[in-house]
């Protein structure tokens, strides 16, 4: 039983993190106006995440908004996506699945 509410809990966190990830990588592509890789973004968690998520825990407001300062310029400059224009004829825009930010 034990065993069975820790697996639940690893899964719903993993999915709830992903979640907060992806939605963290749109909103930098607004504020940035830069096609954002979600994969990216979930591979550099360490460079980003982990502070501003405890600064999210800390419940500092000043240090939330510097975080979330630094992490909008560390994913607009180190999360785009690749080939933005080779997507648009053989990736995920070719059936037009189109970015926010063009």
């Amino acid at each position: 039983m034990q065993s069975t509410l820790s697996s639940y809990i690893v899964t719903w966190s993993s999915l709830l993190s992903l979640l907060l990830k992806r939605s963290i990588a749109f909103s930098v592509s607004l504020l940035e106006k830069v096609e954002v890789s979600s994969f990216i973004v979930a591979k550099t968690t360490q460079g980003w995440f982990y502070q501003f998520m405890g600064a999210i825990l800390a419940q500092d407001t000043e240090l939330i908004k510097s975080y979330w300062k630094k992490t909008i310029k560390y994913l607009g400059k180190y999360a785009k996506r690749a080939r933005p224009e080779r997507d648009r004829k053989t990736g995920r825009s070719q059936y037009c699945i189109e970015p926010v930010i063009s």
